[in-house]
Formats: C-alpha cells, structure tokens, sequence
C-alpha cells in the first residue's frame, strides 16, 4: 500500500484560474496569484489528477479495466499479474512475486513522492489481515464507531438483522397522506445517515445485512419511528456480530453464484425481492439484494427475474 504526497498539487492547470494572496504572505494590494498547477479545493483538482494519474500507468504498460476505471493490470506473463486498485491518493498494489511489487512502486515513486506503507492492514475503512493461506477482511472498528455515535455500545446483542416475520409498510395515515404522527414521524435526515452508515457496511464487508438494509431504504423519504427501530435493531446486530467479515482461502473451485427471490412480498406494491451471491475463494465477492422492476404473476417468474438479474 502506498499514498501518494500532495497528490492534487502534481497535476498541472490548462485553465487560468486566480486566487487571493494567502494570509501572511500577501505582497502589495490589488493583488492575486495565478495558479500553475491544481490546489486541493478546485473543481477541477480531482479530474486533473486522475488524468495524470493515469497517463502515468499507462507509459508502466498497465490497461485500465473498462468495467472499473480505477482498476489497472498489467500481464507480462500467464501468471505473473500485477494489478493496482487506486482510491484517490491511496494506492494498492497486488501480484504473485514481491520483487514486481517492489519494481512497480519504485517506478511510481520515479513520478510522484510517495509513503510507502508496506502490507496493506487497513484501507478505506477495511482491516485487512494475512495468514499463510488465508486473508481477512472486516470492519470491527467502524462498527464499534457506530455504535458509540448511536449510544448504542451497551445495547442487547440481536441474534437476526431483523425482528422474525416483520413486515414493514409505508404509512399513510388515516386520511391517506404521508403525516400520520400517530405511529411517531422521525426526522428523515437522521434516518437517511443512518441507513447510508449501514448501506456502506452492507456493500463492503457484510453481505448479511444487506436485505435488511435495501428493504429498510425505501422509506427514506417517510420514515416513521417502527422504520427507525428496525434500523436500530440491525445495530444491535451488529454489535453481536462485531468481528464478522469476509475470509478467503486458496481454493482451486470455480466461480459459483446463487440467486434466489421471494414472491410478491412486499405488502406496498407487491413486487419480488432477489438476492444473489457469488463466491470465490471460499469468500463472497459480489452480493446484491433488490426489489425486481416488475411484478411476478408467479414464484416461478419471480424466480426467473431473480436468477436474470443475478447473471
């Protein structure tokens, strides 16, 4: 894992942009400084340095996967690979041999002034952990986070993401608007942060929330207080399930994906939920769960939808 130092400020401007002198540096009045390369708090900074960014992994012989742009390989062999993941700044590189590594980041830092920061251990969030044959990836301390920005650390542990059997609706309330205040309105803000925390746990690290999660998003823009305690309830999960994460081992098995769909459970408008999975290495690596676009006339259609957006 390496960051790059100042990585805004490597990019050169082809606009002509001004600025007002720093304070404690200014130089007469009616004065101003003409930029020459990106600043951090430019619109344009980040583009900027993602084009010179990647000009740079380019003359390095890498390709720019088209399905994800922040994704780089480069193949000088059948089996010696060495791809990069860049997240702004933070770079990651990954191969089979150690000295490749080790060239491509001594290239790199030919370029730019860079940290190195050895094994990667924790990134974006995630903790990352290695064994012999293993590598583990999970998000203990943002949990913990969360849990202590909700009072919620000394909460009774959940054994389910959600309350068995429950079925949520979107009130209306008696007179068929969206203000009953009989079943207790919340605050949508507070409610939108919280299911925007846990969306990022349910996309990242931990698949077994994200039903729990999507189902729990489409009244973001009406929750009420029986939506918000089920939210809270999925904290309380967590907090049972803290060191939950994702392991992969070295496996010589394929690819393998499952999908499945209820039938028109969703009491709203009655469309289907699909969930699907894809395992390899013993670990999922990809998972969704959403509302199908369309209403099945059959489980057997629900299921077909499923397994399509599954594939």
């Amino acid at each position: 894992q390496i960051d790059v130092k100042n990585a805004y400020g490597n990019s050169v401007l082809k606009e002509t942009v001004y600025m007002n002198q720093p304070k404690g540096f200014e130089i007469g009045d009616n004065l101003v400084c003409k930029l020459n390369k990106s600043i951090y708090g430019l619109k344009q900074s980040g583009n900027e340095w993602n084009k010179l960014l990647n000009n740079e992994l380019l003359k390095l012989s890498f390709k720019r996967l088209k399905t994800d742009s922040c994704v780089y390989i480069k193949q000088s062999e059948i089996e010696n690979i060495i791809i990069i993941a860049v997240y702004v700044d933070d770079i990651l590189i990954m191969g089979k041999h150690k000295s490749e590594i080790c060239k491509i980041k001594c290239d790199i830092a030919k370029v730019f002034e860079i940290d190195d920061l050895g094994d990667c251990k924790y990134v974006l969030g995630l903790n990352v952990e290695r064994g012999s044959d293993w590598l583990s990836v999970n998000q203990r301390q943002y949990i913990l986070n969360i849990l202590q920005q909700y009072n919620m650390t000394d909460c009774n542990p959940a054994r389910t993401p959600l309350v068995q059997g429950q079925k949520m609706v979107q009130c209306k309330g008696k007179s068929g608007d969206s203000s009953c205040e009989e079943c207790g309105k919340v605050e949508a803000t507070a409610y939108r942060s919280l299911i925007g925390t846990l969306m990022f746990l349910a996309v990242s690290t931990r698949p077994d929330i994200s039903y729990a999660v999507s189902m729990l998003s489409r009244f973001n823009n009406n929750p009420h207080f029986v939506h918000f305690s089920a939210a809270k309830h999925i904290l309380r999960y967590l907090k049972g399930t803290v060191d939950y994460g994702i392991i992969f081992k070295k496996s010589n098995q394929p690819l393998v994906g499952y999908s499945d769909a209820d039938w028109a459970n969703d009491l709203n408008d009655r469309r289907s939920y699909t969930g699907f999975v894809f395992l390899l290495a013993n670990g999922p690596v990809a998972w969704e769960a959403r509302k199908q676009p369309t209403v099945g006339l059959s489980s057997s259609e629900a299921e077909y939808v499923g397994l399509a957006q599954g594939s």
